[in-house]
């Protein structure tokens, strides 16, 4: 019983107490009041009933400089005073706005503090002394500020301050976002929460984000667009109320269109900074854990650091968890392998792009419009004619400011396969004539580098990946104006080496005994005219192929006919009288003679030897070339491997004849033929060869295809432009062919054409129109038996090794020498144009002139403690000292930065040409105009070989980096030594000479 009455005892003591607290706001009235209310009261968000808000001098749209104040007459019979002060904000408040708060009581400072517009709720216990006045003022800055739950206390009284506006949390680990809200973010959409299943509006939130091929469903997602470096694109804020002592998240880009973005990521705790991190678009994702002991308020924000003209990144910060003391189920930071379990119970062998999607995506196009994911075999790209559903294409390009954009796809392996298989090659319809190399990298080392030929079918390849986590698919691009795209099909992942399987198996094509080549295989997949592809020109490339399906479009010929099936072929050089071209087209050249291959290496890279078809001669390569300042045409079709032979008829639609001839008076036989040279090729293989002029007749040839997969028509190009030359009637046929071949190639100087026909060098020419001279020499017909082909690719194969090159090997283009000196036309246009070909060829030889060379490099063999033998690796200068890795790339790419502005200064100078050509008739006189010509002739490929020989150089630059970084990734921690930017560790080779004293690596002077 008397337990019971000291408890109820107690209890009346404490409801006492209680009920003698006074509310300020209860009892008593404001008396002075300027900017005072007491409606629509919040704290960081929360909205509370017993408070008021001072507004602040500068706040508002127009700012007044008035104090917010109120001042309350309390009489004088309070000891203490307990109160919540925060900032009166909507949850969406800037990080640094602030505004000094103060509390006097009787005129003597008690409360003298900074309230940040992101601040949580802070409590407070204040001695007033008996004070009879208590004024509260916000004194300076832009924040309103809310007082809530102000208590008033008597002396003798138990004054406390409870935390009452604390959410109920579970016990263990809390989940913010979900467990725990932000109670303050940044405005504008730079931050939106990831709801998962309580997702309601896109407006401003986010129901699931990709990070690393990983889908989450809780955290947040900050928007980050270009901007200042340093400035806080967006933050969101979390009242942990000193109650935790770990915070831990994943952080990364989400999967994305990359445009090359990094990103500050900066936690602080009550304004301190905890932890900063660079996060990079191309990365994995990362595990983060943070020291959070006694703070009040966790802010994450983020900040631009770089990235493309115009562009950003969206990072994610999901599974946000944060830890009580004690709690041991804190994970382990670092780079996590979300994937791994999935993947793990994908098939040995598997297809790429259906399985594992990229976390990372670079490329002048969409993303979505460069990934094939299996979704259909109707939504398809091709490669040489052959239609791939699964795959990537790489495109790359360059920005309005001119720098370049490369591309990539980065994919998330988990570590789980051995080796890849796939096909890459240019994309089809593509009438781009451009080469550029495909990269693979693994785990971030290079790989695979292989240049891939425009005009070349998708080539096969197998490499190893070494169980890596990041497989990348990448090409630098060329810096072109206009570029190809790499495409990459049938991508295959296998544990353990490849084996033989079925994943990519297509339909054989329904393939008549004869057929038209033009039905059967539609639009040529690859078509190039350099004049028809000219941004200088009004031309389109769709004016040079017509299926037929319409007769209201017809290619119109010389004598009147119109012929509504077919394509064209002509030739160019891109020189101002010409009126065509984007200066830095890239031009064909045909090269590879016999039983050569050419200094490319062609064979080497793709593993096709030419002549690997079977017939039983040497094939041709197709090679890309910049510097000859001529553009061949060129026309290839995929018949699919069905077919034996092909008939065509080719005649003259429209003449050409050399401009500065007529002017001058030049009107030779030779230039009113103006002969040009046809080679027909059959997967690379010579099958004839054809002089075409503008006099000639209609030829009707016949010439064997040996199954091939590419039929390529070839128009080489000569000193001037060549007519236009209409293909037509091409029809394929299964029938066995035994025409004769070219056993070697004929060059195209030897043009010996008489007016009115042309001439076949191979083939079988139709007798109505007249009979075609085959010379002697060439080979009996190409079927051969299995000992036939076998000798035929053995001699390519030895060929491809560095065996002699044949002695008609296409001539390479003769270097030109231009004198930088004042020219004085009379003609503005002119004299412009040379003017900056003058600067342009000045910046190529100052750039040159700076070349840097691969340093020397230093090794000492030395024993680790266990005792393999390893050896320490340095670049030296001339005296031996050793060189900064950092300092050489740092140097590098400061060079190729200044290559890329003389680059700049030549594709400036190119664009003069063509009001500088129509310039030269301004002239006053013949002899002006002879000397101007032949200077406005010589002039493009003078930048021409200027551009080549500054990429030659980037290229050089590049190769350097790549050597360096290659070093880079094969250094060693040993022994708790660690690899400097001076000091490599690396593996001694099986090529290296080990000497027998080895010195110790715990004694060497790092």
């Amino acid at each position: 019983m008397k337990r019971l009455l000291c408890t109820l005892a107690a209890l009346c003591a404490a409801l006492t107490a209680i009920y003698a607290q006074t509310s300020l706001l209860g009892t008593y009235k404001a008396a002075e009041t300027s900017k005072y209310r007491t409606e629509n009261c919040r704290i960081s968000g929360m909205k509370l009933s017993s408070a008021f808000t001072l507004g602040s001098p500068e706040g508002g749209l127009i700012s007044d400089n008035v104090k917010g104040t109120a001042s309350f007459n309390i009489g004088g019979g309070y000891e203490k005073i307990t109160f919540v002060v925060g900032p009166n904000s909507s949850g969406e408040a800037p990080l640094s706005d602030n505004s000094l708060v103060t509390v006097r009581a009787d005129g003597r400072i008690v409360f003298d503090d900074v309230v940040f517009a992101s601040d949580a709720p802070r409590f407070f216990i204040l001695d007033i002394k008996a004070a009879k006045q208590l004024v509260f003022s916000v004194v300076r800055g832009s924040v309103e500020v809310t007082f809530a739950n102000v208590k008033l206390w008597k002396a003798g009284q138990s004054v406390s301050n409870p935390n009452s506006l604390y959410p109920k949390l579970p016990s263990g680990k809390v989940k913010l976002v979900r467990e725990l809200a932000y109670y303050n973010k940044s405005s504008g959409g730079y931050v939106k929460p990831v709801l998962g299943d309580r997702f309601k509006t896109s407006m401003s939130e986010v129901k699931t984000i990709m990070v690393s091929s990983k889908e989450y469903d809780s955290g947040l997602a900050f928007s980050i667009d270009q901007a200042l470096m340093g400035k806080t694109m967006g933050h969101a804020s979390f009242w942990l109320n000193k109650r935790f002592e770990k915070v831990s998240f994943i952080a990364g880009a989400r999967d994305n269109q990359s445009s090359n973005a990094s990103v500050w990521l900066v936690v602080k705790g009550d304004r301190k900074t905890l932890y900063e991190e660079c996060i990079r678009q191309n990365e994995l994702s990362r595990q983060i854990v943070i020291d959070v002991k006694g703070v009040e308020s966790l802010t994450i924000s983020t900040e631009y650091r770089s990235s493309d003209f115009l562009g950003g990144m969206t990072l994610a910060v999901v599974d946000i968890y944060a830890y009580r003391a004690g709690d041991g189920s804190v994970p382990v930071p670092g780079t996590v392998n979300p994937n791994k379990e999935r993947i793990a119970q994908l098939p040995d062998v598997c297809p790429l792009m259906s399985s594992i999607r990229p976390f990372s995506v670079r490329g002048v196009s969409k993303a979505n419009s460069t990934l094939f994911e299996g979704e259909s075999r109707h939504y398809t790209f091709s490669m040489g004619g052959t239609k791939y559903w699964e795959g990537l294409l790489l495109t790359t390009g360059n920005t309005l400011l001119g720098d370049r954009i490369d591309s990539y796809a980065a994919f998330d392996l988990a570590g789980e396969y051995d080796w890849i298989s796939f096909d890459a090659g240019c994309l089809s319809k593509r009438s781009y004539m451009d080469d550029d190399n495909l990269l693979i990298y693994v785990d971030d080392q290079l790989v695979f580098d292989r240049k891939i030929y425009s005009t070349w079918p998708s080539q096969h390849y197998r490499i190893p990946v070494y169980k890596c986590r990041t497989l990348k698919f990448a090409r630098r691009g060329t810096g072109k104006e206009k570029q190809t795209v790499i495409g990459v099909g049938d991508i295959i992942l296998y544990r353990g080496e490849p084996v033989d399987n079925d994943l990519f198996v297509r339909e054989v094509p329904d393939a008549p005994y004869e057929t038209d080549l033009i039905d059967f295989c539609g639009r040529p997949y690859f078509h190039y005219n350099g004049r028809f592809v000219s941004d200088l020109t009004s031309f389109s490339m769709d004016d040079c192929f017509l299926d037929g399906s319409t007769i209201t479009r017809s290619f119109r010929m010389k004598d009147g006919r119109e012929i509504n099936k077919g394509f064209m072929l002509e030739t160019n050089i891109p020189l101002g009288l010409e009126n065509v071209t984007v200066m830095d087209a890239v031009f064909m050249l045909l090269t590879g003679v016999g039983a050569s291959v050419s200094s490319s290496d062609v064979a080497a890279y793709t593993g096709v030897s030419a002549g690997a078809s079977g017939t039983v001669n040497m094939g041709i390569s197709l090679l890309l070339n910049d510097s000859s300042n001529k553009q061949a045409a060129a026309a290839a079709f995929n018949p699919m491997g069905e077919y034996e032979s092909c008939t065509f008829t080719v005649e003259n639609m429209r003449e050409y004849v050399d401009e500065f001839a007529e002017v001058f008076g030049n009107m030779t036989r030779e230039n009113v033929l103006n002969a040009v040279k046809l080679n027909v090729m059959a997967d690379r293989v010579l099958v004839g060869e054809f002089w075409l002029d503008n006099k000639m007749d209609p030829l009707t040839v016949t010439v064997p295809i040996f199954k091939c997969r590419q039929l390529m028509f070839w128009l080489e190009c000569g000193d001037i432009r060549s007519g236009q030359y209409l293909f037509h009637d091409l029809k394929l046929s299964k029938s066995p062919c035994h025409l004769p071949i070219p056993d070697s190639y004929t060059p195209s100087g030897s043009a010996n054409v008489s007016s009115g026909s042309a001439k076949a060098s191979s083939g079988s020419a139709n007798d109505s129109l007249g009979s075609a001279k085959v010379p002697a020499g060439y080979a009996a017909a190409a079927r051969g038996d299995a000992a036939a082909r076998g000798a035929s690719a053995a001699r390519s194969e030895t060929a491809a090794r560095g065996g002699k090159k044949s002695k008609k090997e296409a001539k390479v283009e003769p270097r030109v020498e231009w004198e930088v000196k004042y020219y004085s036309s009379g003609v503005s246009a002119i004299d412009s144009y040379l003017s900056d070909v003058n600067k342009a060829w000045k910046a190529t030889k100052e750039y040159q002139n700076g070349a840097y060379s691969m340093p020397s490099s230093s090794e000492t063999f030395v024993q680790a403690s266990d005792g393999k033998v390893y050896k320490c690796f340095s670049f030296v200068d001339s005296r031996g000292a050793r060189l900064s890795i950092s300092d050489m790339i740092s140097k590098l790419e400061a060079r190729i930065s200044e290559g890329k502005s003389v680059i700049d200064d030549i594709s400036f100078a190119k664009l003069g040409v063509a009001s500088a050509g129509v310039g030269l008739v301004s002239l006053k006189s013949l002899e002006d105009m002879s000397i101007y010509g032949k200077l406005l002739k010589i002039a493009p490929k003078a930048l021409n070989q200027c551009s080549s020989d500054v990429n030659l150089s980037i290229a050089q630059s590049q190769a350097m980096i790549d050597a360096f970084n290659m070093y880079r990734s094969l250094a060693l921690e040993v022994d708790g030594k660690s690899s400097s930017d001076t000091v490599l560790i690396l593996p001694a080779g099986g090529s290296d000479q080990i000497p027998q004293a080895l010195q110790r690596l715990e004694y060497f002077d790092f």
